[in-house]
């Protein structure tokens, strides 16, 4: 007696909750906090404030490399006054031939467009990272092979 009342009661605070858990998701605006704004949000940028970035790595030498980077905030303006740092990481050897990070210069008359030389430690495949904390977060990857001998052109 005393186990079937507690499976029906067990069942029953289930079958609640459940209910309950569906009509939060149903009728709950999940931006609607993000819009409003908190004490530690003024303190951190929210989520959605990150920098939109598109890099492009192309070799211009033996080792040597040209990464260029645009930067938009989330409505794809330019963002000018960023500061982001490149950084080349060894596929093959992660972490054992990373560079140290090099700031990229704004690009004149190109607005939210950075751009860096940088030469590779070794020929092989790199993941260019490009990374940005100011004046909005974000972060990309890209990928170049550096061959072992110049390319002849024809």
């Amino acid at each position: 007696m005393f186990l079937r009342g507690f499976f029906a009661g067990a069942g029953a605070a289930m079958t609640l909750s459940m209910i309950i858990t569906m009509a939060a998701f149903a009728f709950t605006d999940p931006f609607a906090a993000e819009e409003r704004g908190t004490a530690a949000a003024a303190a951190a940028a929210p989520p959605t404030a990150r920098a939109i970035l598109e890099v492009e790595a192309k070799p211009t030498g033996r080792l040597a490399l040209t990464v260029r980077a645009t930067i938009a905030d989330r409505r794809y303006r330019p963002v000018a006054g960023a500061r982001p740092k490149v950084t080349l990481d060894m596929i093959q050897m992660p972490q054992a031939h990373r560079t140290a990070p090099t700031a990229m210069d704004p690009v004149a008359g190109s607005p939210g467009t950075y751009e860096a030389k940088i030469v590779a430690p070794m020929a092989g495949d790199f993941d260019v990272a490009v990374a940005l904390t100011t004046p909005l977060p974000g972060e990309a990857h890209t990928r170049i092979t550096m061959p072992s001998r110049a390319a002849k052109s024809s």
